[in-house]
């Protein structure tokens, strides 16, 4: 299954990302050029950004943060992240694929 930023396949969900850092607040900003656009309050320095990122899709997607991986990206502000295993789209991420349709 593929919808603009996410894909699910061979239980592995891929996320395409824009990465927003040093931003006010940790938060899912919606979509863009179909990335998942993700403001992280760390600077971008030392992969801390890229630490806190992991921490906070853990927390709001409820997946235990072993499971979330930086698959490319990690010096770049668009990554795809690999969570594996997974057999459905978190609802956080379906509200976000139905807020873009509506």
């Amino acid at each position: 299954m593929s919808m603009s930023f996410v894909s699910l396949k061979d239980k592995t969900l891929y996320l395409s990302c824009l990465i927003t850092p040093n931003a006010l607040k940790n938060e899912f900003a919606g979509i863009q050029n179909d990335s998942l656009k993700i403001k992280i309050r760390v600077k971008a320095e030392k992969g801390q950004a890229n630490k806190a990122l992991l921490q906070f899709l853990s927390e709001e997607l409820h997946i235990p943060k072993k499971n979330i991986s930086i698959l490319s990206g990690t010096n770049a502000k668009i990554k795809i992240i690999k969570i594996k295993p997974c057999f459905e789209i978190p609802e956080p991420l379906q509200k976000i694929l139905l807020d873009k349709i509506n």
